[in-house]
């Protein structure tokens, strides 16, 4: 019986491992990252209350990514263009087909009022060819307000509580006191309020004199 020598043996089987390696799809490899969600706690604020945003990201493509991810309020009054940037954060090896959450939070004080877009960028990784959802549009916070504007309502609920309380237990002596401290809310409307409130009181009295 004729022995094949070893190496005849090895060479053939290189051969047929290069053929069927040539043969197989190639699966090519790419980078794909993006902004999958955005959310925004509270949608109104008093001015200089802390805004909530969390970012969600995913890695779409199929090699491990690390990037920066920037977010940006931008008023929706003139000018614009002014935009707040966040500090940005940074995702560290987030593997294939893997999401992860940032939590960000804008600090609002000394900031124009009004409405403001929340977005949310990461720059292209390398040979990404899919860059549409690199961009994000997000909720619209819907006002940041002037924090004395709700104070003044608040206050001005309990002013009329109080300025009625002391008119019925004091027929309108202690009320005078509650007049002048809550003149700075609404002048006119307590002004006209607390005339006929003393009118009627002072019609009871000749009444019954």
């Amino acid at each position: 019986m004729r022995k094949i020598p070893c190496l005849k043996i090895a060479l053939a089987l290189f051969a047929m491992v290069t053929v069927t390696s040539m043969l197989l799809p190639v699966t090519a490899q790419f980078g794909d990252v993006a902004v999958d969600k955005i959310t925004v706690k509270p949608a109104n604020i008093p001015r200089g209350k802390p805004v909530y945003i969390n970012v969600t990201v995913k890695n779409e493509g199929s090699l491990v990514e690390s990037f920066t991810v920037y977010v940006y309020a931008d008023g929706l009054h003139p000018p614009f263009g002014d935009e707040a940037v966040l500090p940005p954060q940074t995702v560290l090896l987030l593997a294939p087909g893997e999401s992860k959450t940032l939590y960000f939070t804008w600090d609002t004080a000394g900031i124009p009022l009004g409405a403001y877009t929340i977005s949310a960028y990461i720059p292209a990784a390398a040979g990404e060819t899919d860059t549409a959802d690199n961009f994000l549009k997000g909720p619209i916070v819907g006002g940041i307000f002037e924090p004395s504007s709700i104070t003044r309502w608040k206050l001005g609920l309990g002013s009329y509580v109080a300025l009625a309380i002391s008119m019925v237990l004091t027929g309108g002596i202690a009320a005078i006191g509650v007049f002048k401290m809550l003149m700075i809310e609404k002048p006119l409307r307590l002004l006209r309020l607390f005339a006929k409130t003393l009118a009627k009181k002072i019609n009871k009295i000749n009444i019954f004199r």
